[in-house]
């Protein structure tokens, strides 16, 4: 494994094209950590474009404005699988122009991103986000089919965590020299920023007692928020008080008021939906608790501490990294709702274990700041430009 290549070594009148593959720019991590990551790239070395399979997405206006952005499909279009060959040729038409593709995120970009390099011979980068044997399960079999046979005809795979890394073996065959783990990068100053905005006046309710904080998509399976809405209502019935909040958006919010009503904590759960800017809840709240079953990275945690926010996770594989098991955070077992309690209980009652915490947070979202990171992603493309290798196709392994 590597963090970094050499120089580009390549003639200062050209810089290295590089050509990013997305599904779009919805609100998730992922999609934050792309546009910071074109935002620092270094413009002396690197020129970056975008290609969305689908135009659409809260953070399109945050591209920055140097970097080409082209599409499949509109966002009023049908959707991806029915526009594909379309969606295909003009990804193909774009990679012709770039010294290297890169897959940025697991399954269908990845997949288009694979042909478009093919086509033109250039080099590959596979960009993982999340534990990818675990992930694929939710998908139909031929998608780990395909990923065990593209990702070793990559020039290079990036993953965040150790844990992902880890998990990507169990995928797929990928000599080691391949495999390279980047952190995502987060600007604390950036989120202080957005953070200082003012709270919605809708947002009195929730205030009227101390919360905890809850974000990510509305996904059971992977997000866990079960296990949090189990964990709030023991703490309440051991007598602590406070509200529950949740921002996000997915298929599981009924299933969640459901599951409210049934432990009696339907009035201290506030499911706020999406919102393009809720880091001034993340200023207004307790703790940021994130028990997640599958969590490649966990973005939001560094979003969290950048404004002091004591932090609780599992110990999922990218958590427990960013929390260095339990050094900078509270880190908890999986489904263990007695031990998630606990440690909610001792951030809501505990004054001096709070205090630690928040200074904790402070600390640790300075290794993850974006210049050190942007310079890692530079040297590895500059490095794959400087010695190409043609990007496989065949589905012989």
């Amino acid at each position: 494994m590597q963090t970094g290549v050499g120089s580009c070594g390549a003639p200062e009148s050209h810089m290295i094209r590089v050509l990013f593959v997305m599904s779009d720019l919805e609100g998730g991590g992922a999609e934050r950590s792309l546009v910071e990551l074109l935002r620092r790239l270094d413009r002396s070395r690197i020129e970056p474009r975008l290609f969305l399979l689908k135009r659409t997405g809260v953070h399109l206006e945050s591209v920055p404005p140097d970097v080409p952005l082209t599409w499949g499909c509109g966002s009023g279009d049908q959707r991806i699988r029915y526009a594909l060959p379309s969606v295909l040729r003009k990804a193909v038409a774009q990679a012709e122009q770039v010294d290297v593709v890169v897959g940025a995120m697991e399954v269908y970009p990845s997949y288009v991103a694979w042909l478009a390099a093919a086509v033109h011979g250039k080099p590959l980068v596979g960009w993982v986000r999340t534990d990818l044997h675990e992930y694929l399960e939710s998908f139909a079999g031929w998608h780990r089919w395909l990923a065990q046979r593209m990702y070793p005809r990559c020039q290079a795979v990036v993953v965040p965590s150790g844990g992902s890394l880890l998990s990507i073996k169990r995928v797929a065959a990928i000599a080691g020299e391949k495999l390279h783990k980047i952190s995502n990068p987060v600007d604390p100053r950036q989120v202080q920023e957005m953070a200082s905005e003012p709270l919605s006046l809708a947002a009195g309710n929730l205030l009227a007692k101390p919360f905890l904080l809850g974000v990510g998509r509305l996904d059971i399976a992977q997000k866990g928020f079960d296990l949090l809405l189990r964990a709030h209502a023991a703490v309440r019935s051991r007598g602590c008080d406070h509200n529950l909040v949740i921002v996000g958006e997915g298929p599981d919010s009924d299933l969640l008021l459901k599951l409210a009503q049934s432990l009696n904590v339907q009035d201290s759960l506030f499911l706020l939906g999406f919102q393009r800017n809720p880091f001034p809840l993340f200023r207004a709240a307790r703790a940021l608790v994130a028990p997640a079953r599958l969590d490649g990275f966990g973005r939001i945690f560094l979003e969290a501490m950048a404004l002091g926010l004591p932090v609780i996770g599992s110990t999922a594989s990218g958590p427990a990294e960013i929390l260095d098991h339990g050094k900078y955070g509270i880190s908890v077992p999986p489904e263990d709702v007695d031990a998630l309690s606990d440690a909610i209980h001792l951030l809501l009652a505990d004054q001096e274990a709070h205090a630690r915490y928040s200074q904790l947070s402070l600390s640790r979202v300075q290794d993850y700041r974006p210049a050190p990171i942007a310079l890692q992603w530079d040297d590895l493309l500059c490095g794959l430009a400087k010695s190409p290798e043609p990007v496989g196709i065949s589905p012989r392994q």
